[in-house]
């Protein structure tokens, strides 16, 4: 056997071997071998040292926006090898700290990425992760408003955050949300999110106007005008809660609306048949 037939049958040895190699490698290793160093496990004590969103968080966004297995697998492959602004589904100013995540072209193959794509949908945010997010967000808004968060609604007590509550428990095997359910759900929350967004500074500023000049002296005749625009605003953000309520309820289970609802939210269901219960 001459030099060349040697060297042939080396090489192609060696390339079966490291594919042989890489086939054995399950998605967790290859996500701790490639994405790892950037995307960590957890949220570190030390916040400065994060390169990049930790995988939980951007694992929750796909999920939020892609509730099918298949469809976030589909995205996770694509924007790994061409990510693109337009495509992002990480809060906008997660990319304006970490800037936009560069290509893995040529560092990663097809076959190895859908292994990490698969990976990182069926382990990631666990329960506890999501509960922390959330409880952080509200700490967040209270802090923003005040010692106490302003509410933008006229029905303060009794009527719960379904969009909330849903996010918390949106993979939650326990509450058993189906696909289709949650493409059912994504819209509510999105029409319900852009309502909030667009109402509720308006609300705040109007409140932070009124108090200002009652407390100044201001004739209270002098006020009405701007009162009557903060009711207004009020009534069209408690009708937005109102549909959320009533578009969710028709979409979930009785089973599934009895579990999601905290128990003080339950009182007197019975007398509540308008709502919309499926039967």
């Amino acid at each position: 056997m001459n030099k060349t037939i040697l060297k042939s049958v080396a090489v192609a040895g060696f390339l079966l071997v490291t594919t042989n190699l890489q086939a054995a490698q399950s998605g967790e290793e290859l996500f701790m071998s490639k994405c790892s160093v950037c995307h960590k496990t957890k949220k570190p004590s030390d916040m400065s040292t994060l390169v990049a969103p930790p995988i939980p968080g951007v694992a929750m966004h796909v999920k939020m926006k892609y509730p099918k297995k298949e469809e976030a697998m589909a995205f996770i492959e694509s924007y790994v090898l061409n990510p693109r602004r337009d495509k992002a589904v990480c809060m906008p100013q997660r990319i304006q700290r970490f800037g936009l995540m560069p290509s893995q072209k040529g560092k990663v193959s097809e076959a190895e990425l859908k292994k990490i794509a698969e990976y990182i949908v069926d382990n990631y945010p666990n329960q506890n992760f999501v509960r922390m997010e959330r409880k952080q967000e509200a700490m967040m808004m209270r802090k923003k408003g005040g010692a106490k968060a302003s509410n933008p609604f006229l029905i303060h007590k009794g009527l719960p955050h379904l969009s909330k509550l849903l996010m918390q428990r949106w993979d939650d095997p326990a509450l058993g949300l189906t696909a289709e359910q949650k493409a059912k759900l994504l819209p509510i929350r999105k029409e319900t999110m852009a309502g909030v967004r667009k109402y509720k500074p308006q609300v705040m500023r109007l409140e932070k106007e009124i108090r200002q000049a009652a407390l100044s002296g201001t004739d209270p005749k002098e006020l009405e005008k701007k009162v009557a625009e903060l009711s207004r605003l009020k009534k069209d953000l408690t009708m937005i809660h109102l549909n959320c309520i009533y578009q969710t309820r028709e979409v979930l289970t009785p089973a599934q609306w009895k579990q999601l609802l905290p128990m003080k939210n339950q009182m007197g269901q019975g007398r509540a048949k308008a709502c919309g219960a499926k039967n």
